[in-house]
């Protein structure tokens, strides 16, 4: 049997713009998704580099919007926080 795939409000939340970095360092994997239609990209955020580069004050929002796609160009990103955290600190 494979592994679910976790659904969009369980296990996978949009980061909100006004969040902190610094919420999402510890339990969250954060991955830059391509706003274009047409464009799947996406890509896997190092928290520990995005701290040096924007500080652990940096919303989501004004970190997404200096993103640029690597395959299409296109500036502005969603990012995506995947819960990797234990459980229990789920609910």
């Amino acid at each position: 049997m494979s592994p679910r795939k976790p659904r969009l409000g369980i296990g996978i939340r949009t980061g909100n713009a006004n969040d902190p970095l610094r919420d999402y360092l510890a339990l969250y994997r954060l991955t830059a998704r391509c706003r274009r239609p047409g464009c799947l990209h996406r890509r896997e955020l190092h928290t520990e580099l995005l701290l040096r580069v924007f500080g652990a004050e940096a919303s989501l929002g004004s970190i997404a919007a200096r993103l640029r796609c690597h395959r299409c160009g296109m500036r502005g990103a969603r990012i995506e926080a995947t819960y990797i955290g234990p459980v229990e600190e789920l609910r």
